[in-house]
Order: C-alpha cells, then sequence, then structure tokens
C-alpha cells in the first residue's frame, strides 16, 4: 500500500504526461525504445521509485518483453491498456500520444469539478456556521435582555430554530445529515442495485453518471483508435477489478446487449441511460456511418467539454441555492431583531 502510494505520487499524473509525450516524439524520430529508457533511468537515478520503474521497463524491453507488461505495474489500466494495444499494432508512438491525452482529458474534468465545487461548498459551510451562530450565540444573547414567549414572526421562528439545532436532536440531524452524504458519496461508485438507473437521472448522480461516461467514452474511443475491436474493449472494461463496481456493471450490461448490434443499438438496449440518453440516441446514428472509430473519438472530445459545461451549470444551482438560504437568514435576523426590539 505504501509502495504504492509512493508510485503515485512519484510518477503522478503531471509527470507521466510529460514523459509519455516526450517519448512518443523521439519513437516519431526513430530513436530506438531501448535507448530512450535508458536516457530515462539515467536522468531520474537520483530518485529511487522513477530510477526502479525505468530500470524495470529497461530490462523487460532488452528481453524482448512487452512494454505493457512492465509498465502496467505502475501506470493506470486504461494507459496500460492504450499502450498495450498500439504495442500490438505497431503504433507505439500513438500509443504514447493516446496516454497522453486520456491522462489531460481526466485532468480536465478534474479541474472542473474541483473548480465549479469549490465555491458552491464554501457556501454549504458558511450557511452551516451561520446557523450555528445564530442558534448558539445570537438568539441565546436575545433570551438574556427579552422574554421569548412575547416574540412574535420571525424572531419566533429562529427561537424555535435555536432550540432545535442546539438540542440532542439537532445534534442526531447533524450526524444523520453527515452519514447521509458520506453513504451517498459511497454509492456513487458502490451501488449497482435496481435503483441505481432511476437514481442516474437525478442530480448528483446524474453529474456522476455524466462524468464517468465521458471518461469512460474517451477511454473507449481511444482504445478504438489504438486498434483494438469494440468487443475486446468491453470484455476488459467488465472483468478489470481496477474500475468501480458502478462502471463494471454499466459495461457488462452493455456487453450483454453487443452481440450482433453495434454500439449505439448496444446502449439502446440496455435501458440504463449510461453514458447519456441523447448521447445515445447520436451515438446509434454514427454507428453504421463510415469511418466511425474516428468519429467517435471526435465525439468524445466533445462530449468531455459539454460535461465540463454541465458540470458548471449544475453547481452554478447548488451556489444560488446556498446564497438563497444565506439571504434568507440574513433577512430574518435582521427582521427578528427589529421584532425583538419592538417587544420591549
Amino acid at each position: 500500500m505504501i509502495k504504492y502510494l509512493l508510485i503515485s505520487f512519484s510518477f503522478n499524473n503531471h509527470l507521466r504526461k510529460k514523459i509519455w509525450k516526450r517519448i512518443a516524439t523521439q519513437l516519431k524520430y526513430n530513436v530506438p525504445l531501448i535507448l530512450i529508457f535508458e536516457n530515462l533511468r539515467e536522468q531520474y537515478k537520483k530518485n529511487n521509485i522513477l530510477y526502479s520503474i525505468f530500470s524495470d521497463a529497461y530490462n523487460e524491453y532488452s528481453k524482448a518483453e512487452k512494454l505493457s507488461k512492465s509498465l502496467g505495474k505502475y501506470i493506470p489500466y486504461d494507459e496500460m491498456l492504450l499502450i498495450e494495444s498500439c504495442e500490438s499494432n505497431g503504433k507505439l508512438d500513438e500509443g504514447f500520444l493516446l496516454a497522453e491525452r486520456i491522462i489531460e482529458a481526466k485532468d480536465n474534468i478534474k479541474n472542473s469539478l474541483k473548480s465549479a465545487l469549490t465555491y458552491p461548498i464554501f457556501l454549504f459551510f458558511l450557511l452551516i456556521i451561520m446557523l450555528l451562530v445564530v442558534a448558539f450565540m445570537l438568539i441565546p444573547a436575545f433570551t438574556e435582555v427579552n422574554d421569548p414567549s412575547k416574540w412574535q414572526g420571525f424572531a419566533k421562528i429562529l427561537y424555535y430554530v435555536s432550540i432545535f439545532i442546539s438540542s440532542i436532536y439537532g445534534l442526531l440531524f447533524g450526524i444523520f445529515f453527515a452519514f447521509a452524504i458520506s453513504m451517498m458519496f459511497f454509492s456513487f461508485p458502490n451501488y449497482t442495485g435496481k435503483y441505481r438507473t432511476f437514481l442516474d437521472k437525478i442530480p448528483p448522480y446524474s453529474i456522476y453518471r455524466m462524468l464517468v461516461g465521458s471518461t469512460w467514452l474517451f477511454t473507449f474511443s481511444s482504445l478504438m483508435k489504438a486498434g483494438k475491436q469494440q468487443n475486446d474493449i468491453l470484455k476488459d472494461m467488465a472483468e478489470s477489478d481496477i474500475n468501480t463496481p458502478y462502471l463494471r456493471s454499466r459495461v457488462q450490461i452493455i456487453l450483454d446487449n453487443f452481440i450482433g448490434k453495434n454500439l449505439g443499438e448496444a446502449l439502446i438496449l440496455s435501458e440504463t441511460g449510461f453514458p447519456d440518453e441523447e448521447l445515445i440516441r447520436d451515438l446509434n446514428t454514427y454507428s453504421n456511418l463510415p469511418e466511425f472509430e474516428q468519429k467517435l473519438y471526435e465525439i468524445s472530445e466533445d462530449w468531455i467539454k459539454y460535461g465540463e459545461q454541465k458540470l458548471n451549470e449544475n453547481a452554478k444551482v447548488f451556489q444560488n441555492i446556498c446564497l438563497m438560504f444565506i439571504a434568507l437568514i440574513l433577512i430574518s435576523i435582521g427582521l427578528a431583531y427589529t421584532q425583538i426590539m419592538q417587544a420591549f
């Protein structure tokens, strides 16, 4: 476990993207791969982990082993599949370029997710802090100068809210709420039961489906571009322990309906809405057209951008809801203060 974390930290996305691009460029200009790894091993000899990775790749490749066999221990499964497929088809430089592109696509999604959710999450915690301040500081201070039994309207509402939050019931509600949020996040990649298709139609599950679906489609199209057969790609994805239970279940359903069908038809017959209802209809149209492989790759690139746009739109809705509640609390405090002063 510690070794895995050290490898993930040292041989991270940023470094792999840089190295894959560098290897692809050198292969393009006919630099022998054995020499490339020898140079990388020399360059990173002061970093024990990277030196070990490139030494392993150098030693295995010098024994005429497949490159994917040695690198597969250190890189994500989808990158390994791309390199392996292109290596088998004699297009190794393209494999490294596709691996670099898939890292970039995942990083774009992660950055969009972080960017879209940072401010709404800040507002959500600000809302919770404001409620706690009202319950434990503001309302108790008001009750010391005025009898709450005389309060009316907003003052009365805030008083009861304060009583609830500061009581054992408020604590239990807070624990239940935190537990429910934790379980929801746990269920995103793990729950595959009969209600999952329904949940995938509503936020935040629909957002998760769209993000996972866009990454899956890009990986799928990249593997097709690398020369791997569609049926083999689906089998590998469905059987991979590295993929989440959710993704494996979606892919397995597609695979079950893929016999004698094209990709679009299999997605329709799956009836899961994965990766997206609108996209499924488009893919069904494109599946029988010439050069579907290239079209699918371009569609997947566009779909990642669309996913980022939809994520920002949903985050903005959540942000506006938080702002609305914060404004409501501030207005309520102002009105409550006025009513309390009038009660003197």
